[in-house]
């Protein structure tokens, strides 16, 4: 039985049918609120849901170019929880898993540093966007950001418009939206394609948890120390 037959037979016509009214429950699976939520409301297809991890992309899919019209994205930044992607930390023993555990194996993460996150978006796009496709995507900063001067960068994606919401006194979340401008080319994976967004992400949006958090609980008034 699918999600939307379901939702009919749960539905007051059902409670009707069976002699009584339908109790409301929040924490039943009919008002259970999921990604699907919003495309039932506006009477949208239900789109299918893969998890992936941006930053091995190539290892998901098969290297088809131009792909999408368009990538909508909220890449984490690192306020409430930070990113991870998979990977083991430098510190750690690389272990390889036997064979008779790969089915139900789950690989280990590291932390996602959000320059990286921001540059495999960018590759991402630039590799998978029709040309004229567009990017756009969230990101919050603090409030000195300009979107012309301190956006990240692609040789493949121009810059088109930006707009910035408050959040707080102390920093705002930007809508970026960008624009492929040509094909992608086998040059612009390159270190130096990554460090137009790492050196571009490093004042302004990186680390943002502790510009936001960090000079508030320096004004907070200590407790006065107690002598003995």
């Amino acid at each position: 039985q699918d999600d939307e037959q379901k939702d009919k037979d749960d539905g007051p016509a059902a409670a009707a049918a069976a002699g009584g009214k339908k109790k409301s429950n929040k924490n039943s699976k009919s008002h259970k609120k999921t990604i699907f939520s919003n495309f039932r409301q506006y009477g949208l297809p239900l789109p299918e849901v893969l998890r992936l991890d941006a930053s091995r992309y190539a290892d998901h899919f098969r290297a088809v170019p131009e792909l999408y019209d368009a990538i909508v994205a909220d890449p984490p930044y690192g306020i409430r929880a930070g990113a991870r992607c998979c990977g083991s930390r430098p510190q750690d023993a690389v272990r390889r898993v036997p064979d008779s555990l790969r089915a139900n194996h789950v690989p280990r993460t590291k932390p996602y540093p959000v320059a990286d996150v921001l540059a495999d978006l960018l590759e991402i796009a630039a590799r998978v966007l029709v040309v004229g496709g567009h990017l756009a995507y969230l990101l919050p900063a603090t409030l000195d950001f300009n979107a012309t001067e301190d956006a990240p960068r692609h040789p493949a994606l121009d810059l088109i418009d930006s707009a910035m919401q408050p959040i707080s006194s102390r920093y705002a979340r930007y809508l970026i939206v960008m624009r492929k401008r040509r094909n992608w080319q086998p040059s612009d994976a390159s270190q130096e394609t990554r460090d137009l967004v790492v050196a571009t992400a490093d004042a302004k949006y990186v680390a943002l948890r502790e510009k936001v958090f960090e000079p508030k609980l320096q004004q907070q008034p200590q407790p006065p120390s107690v002598g003995r």
